[in-house]
């Protein structure tokens, strides 16, 4: 007999699998769906049997074993190619220390330390309703022909991952230029997270871009772009560049503002309001320090800039997309560490979102974060700003115009520690069919109000900083009686 001690088997998202090496020989290959509980145990024999014990969870053979009630058992060695999932109640997501275990029967000594290896496998997990949870790496510089089991195997795409049923996707940072169709998961719960420290996964508009080079004359760049960009989308943007009108200031500064030196990261090119080229090109000339505007004449953009548009500082514009599609109110959605620029961050029509530390600016749309539709949508220190759809947009908005019984509420939110700022209608407004939930936050500079409850929303509101808006606080719209709309 011999006594093995503990083994730290490191955290892998999909599996394990354990092989006993006996004189270079594999005699017991095993598999695990997840690391194991502490206090699990297996034992193994050579001595005309085979088995393993279990303290937690169902055991599971493939290719003919028999099943007892916590052990498998066969004549001799496990026949090739068998291998037995372990099937736990709950997935594990922690390293996990696997207590010692024996080896009974034959005199050959085993260095259990060499011998354990990790590989990448799929987790499940048996429980009521068979719910399934898998793992994928996505990258921007992935393959979909990758097994997308590890950093160094990601998919490229989130939809492949969601067609293979991989509902935990693990970013890497780097820019992503594609859209997420919802309708393509096979599970009821999707997780996005960020899962590198040194850069962020950032999600573009795959259209954003207008111009990458321009012609300098007499101050003022021009170019030819393949797009039209309409009257209510008015502000495009130097991508990269910090707009220096939104430098903080020292007696300004706040935590929630994160050290940044200005709020906005992008300047912001707004539209020129003479309606002929040639006063156009006047107003683009002499516009104020730091003020920067734009004309398009038939396919010819004219616009000042900060600096020469470049492929690191492009000339870039939102198209008005959502990263999500086709949103399905059986569906939860976890995202984590995201940031969208020039696609807003829509989470609608789905049921218990949540998201943390998430980012949307520079948004053509009602809102840079919207949640239209979704029931119980829980946002934790994110940040919107720069939203605008001709003459309004709000960093935190939703709206349904469902009819209905008043108080089965169509849609609510928390927010927590927030901050929205620089859009050009409120930083927060719901409307009809909303109870919502404010603690804490900063809605800072924006066109309208901080904070819009309207059409007769139920919103309270706690520790708020509302500053340099045109309002604090405001309630709007004509309220619905009905359902006895108040602003607390």
């Amino acid at each position: 007999m011999f006594n093995v001690g503990n083994i730290v088997l490191p955290y892998e998202p999909y599996g394990y699998k354990i092989s006993i090496v006996v004189n270079e020989n594999t005699i017991i290959p095993f598999y695990l769906d997840s690391p194991l509980y502490e206090g699990d145990s297996a034992s193994f024999a050579d001595n005309g049997s085979s088995f393993v014990t279990r303290t937690n969870g169902v055991i599971e053979s493939y290719n003919g074993e028999t099943i007892g009630n916590n052990y498998v058992s066969s004549t001799g060695e496990l026949s090739t190619g068998a291998f037995i999932v372990y099937k736990l109640s709950h997935p594990v997501t922690t390293q996990t220390t696997l207590p010692g275990f024996q080896l009974r029967g034959g005199e050959n000594t085993i260095d259990i330390d060499t011998d354990v290896t990790p590989i990448n496998l799929y987790i499940s997990w048996a429980e009521t309703g068979s719910k399934v949870i898998r793992f994928a790496y996505i990258s921007p510089n992935g393959d979909d022909t990758n097994d997308g089991l590890s950093i160094s195997s990601p998919f490229a795409t989130i939809n492949h991952a969601l067609e293979l049923g991989r509902n935990r996707i693990l970013l890497i940072g780097g820019k992503y230029e594609q859209i997420i169709d919802l309708s393509k998961a096979t599970g009821r719960h999707i997780q996005i997270e960020s899962v590198t420290r040194d850069s962020r996964p950032v999600f573009v508009d795959p259209d954003c871009v207008l111009v990458e080079s321009a012609t300098l004359e007499n101050g003022i760049y021009h170019a030819t772009i393949d797009v039209s960009i309409t009257s209510g989308n008015a502000w495009i943007y130097q991508d990269n560049v910090s707009d220096l009108t939104t430098t903080i200031l020292d007696n300004e500064r706040m935590p929630l503002q994160r050290g940044k030196s200005e709020r906005c990261e992008d300047t912001k090119i707004e539209k020129c309001s003479s309606d002929n080229l040639s006063d156009a090109l006047d107003e683009i000339a002499n516009a104020s320090t730091n003020i920067y505007k734009w004309y398009l004449d038939g396919t010819t953009l004219y616009f000042s800039a900060p600096s020469a548009p470049s492929a690191q500082n492009p000339i870039c514009y939102s198209p008005g997309n959502g990263l999500f599609s086709n949103g399905d109110r059986s569906i939860s959605l976890t995202i984590n560490g995201i940031k969208c620029k020039y696609i807003s961050l829509n989470v609608e029509n789905l049921c218990d979102v949540s998201l943390a530390d998430c980012q949307a600016s520079n948004i053509f749309g009602w809102g840079a974060i919207g949640y239209s539709n979704t029931l119980n949508a829980k946002f934790l220190r994110c940040e919107a700003s720069r939203c605008y759809n001709n003459g309004n947009g709000d960093g935190f908005n939703a709206d349904v115009t469902n009819s209905g019984e008043a108080f089965a509420k169509h849609y609510s939110a928390t927010l927590i520690d927030c901050w929205s700022h620089d859009n050009c209608d409120d930083g927060y407004s719901n409307h009809r069919h909303a109870e919502s939930t404010i603690i804490g936050g900063l809605f800072e500079y924006n066109g309208k109000s901080g904070i819009t409850p309207s059409y007769g929303e139920h919103c309270s509101c706690y520790n708020v900083y509302s500053r340099h808006n045109y309002s604090g606080f405001m309630c709007a719209g004509e309220t619905e009686y009905a359902e006895g709309g108040k602003y607390t």
